[in-house]
């Protein structure tokens, strides 16, 4: 059906309308099926519309239920605990249960706190505000988190139809109105690739730091910006968050550092799909999923390592390699996957980009309600990206092979 019930499957329509493909395909579609660019970017633009309205308007981000049930529950749980109980117990997870009613609300399944420290001390201020205000007003900074990626991805002729696009996804609405903090990981992306791009490698590397907050999707991201050659960037994201560390576990200590990892372990319990969308949790901890694993991470990672340093390329490998890698992950960490899909979108000359783009935003969540196959159809998506980032490599590797020596060296030249 065209409108599956928390999202919109016009979104993929309205990009392949609005994106620009060879002048063969172009030919085709005017005269095969009298499809000119112009209608095909209107037709593309009301399906956007389409998009953002259905989802809006079926996806639940506007019914309510997420100001007690969204992520910003667990941020002010770890806030209240950390703030009347001592940063030192913030992963304490008997203190978290006894604390939650209050939180809560009784009958209100528990959501315990498992994120970064940082977070807590993030929405330690807003304690003082009651809890709706305080809803709001970090609701509102994860809004203009969003603004900020799509303006600082896409160019000025793009945004009407970015933002529409934007809207229709479900999982880009719904994670701003939960309060999900994954937002700030797309932001990271952003704000990183836009300070690289304009050469400013050090400020670029304070804006990598943004993904200490979540690095779910992000963890191998500075990994691969260090393998691209921007050590700078690489050096001022390691000494903030060598700083950042240091200062988390001197207000955790020992004991709140041992409970933080037996809550974690206990993930597979209190997260159960977070593990659905991971290569472990598809196949099974088996020895082929690991080397699985290995083999498309180390893809991933060479690609960034030879890119040539181009900015976009090194982020969206760190991105792939990261959701290779991660041993959980949300729904609504895919709006860093969405993010870098449209940096390459708005980047590349190559306009068979259009493929995967289509692809991933047709596999994009919540993709889950249609079982266990989606989630092999979503990692199929990511491996043929990662494919689509390094033929170009593999392609100058097996021109230059063919060469002779004089030719090559002319061609290093």
């Amino acid at each position: 059906m065209l409108v599956p019930p928390y999202g919109c499957n016009a979104v993929p329509l309205a990009v392949a309308c609005l994106w620009r493909w060879p002048s063969p395909v172009q030919s085709w579609l005017l005269t095969r099926l009298g499809l000119g660019r112009r209608v095909l970017d209107v037709t593309g633009f009301a399906l956007a519309a389409v998009a953002a309205a259905v989802s809006l308007a079926t996806g639940g981000q506007l019914d309510g239920h997420l100001l007690h049930a969204g992520d910003f529950q667990s941020y002010w749980l770890g806030a209240t605990v950390g703030t009347h109980y001592g940063w030192s117990r913030l992963f304490d997870e008997g203190i978290q249960q006894t604390v939650w009613p209050q939180v809560g609300g009784a009958g209100l399944l528990f959501l315990p706190f498992l994120n970064t420290p940082p977070m807590a001390w993030l929405v330690a201020p807003l304690l003082s505000l009651p809890y709706v205000d305080a809803y709001a007003i970090w609701v509102s900074l994860m809004t203009i988190s969003a603004v900020l990626v799509v303006l600082l991805i896409v160019p000025p002729r793009w945004l009407p139809a970015a933002a529409l696009v934007s809207l229709g996804l479900w999982v880009m609405p719904y994670t701003v109105a939960s309060g999900q903090n994954a937002m700030l990981e797309a932001l990271a992306i952003a704000a990183t690739l836009r300070l690289m791009r304009s050469g400013r490698m050090g400020w670029a590397g304070l804006a990598l730091s943004l993904v200490d907050l979540r690095p779910t999707a992000t963890l191998l991201v500075p990994l691969a910006i260090l393998l691209a050659g921007y050590r700078r960037t690489f050096l001022v994201w390691l000494g903030v968050t060598a700083a950042l560390g240091a200062l988390i576990a001197l207000s955790l200590g020992t004991t709140g550092l041992e409970q933080f990892v037996r809550l974690a372990l206990e993930v597979r319990v209190s997260h159960p799909r977070a593990q659905e969308m991971t290569i472990l949790g598809w196949l099974g901890p088996s020895a082929l999923a690991l080397a699985l694993e290995a083999v498309l991470v180390a893809s991933a990672l060479a690609a960034a390592w030879r890119s040539g340093r181009t900015p976009e390329v090194a982020l969206v490998a760190g991105v792939l390699a990261s959701l290779f890698v991660t041993p959980y992950i949300h729904t609504q960490d895919y709006v860093v996957l969405t993010a870098a899909a449209g940096a390459t979108a708005a980047s590349t000359v190559r306009a068979s980009f259009g493929i995967v783009l289509i692809s991933v935003l047709a596999a994009a969540p919540p993709g889950w309600i249609f079982g266990r196959a989606w989630e092999g159809a979503l990692l199929a998506v990511e491996i043929a990206w990662l494919a689509w980032l390094v033929w170009p490599t593999f392609v100058k590797s097996r021109g230059r092979s063919g060469l002779s020596d004089a030719q090559q060296a002319l061609v290093s030249e």
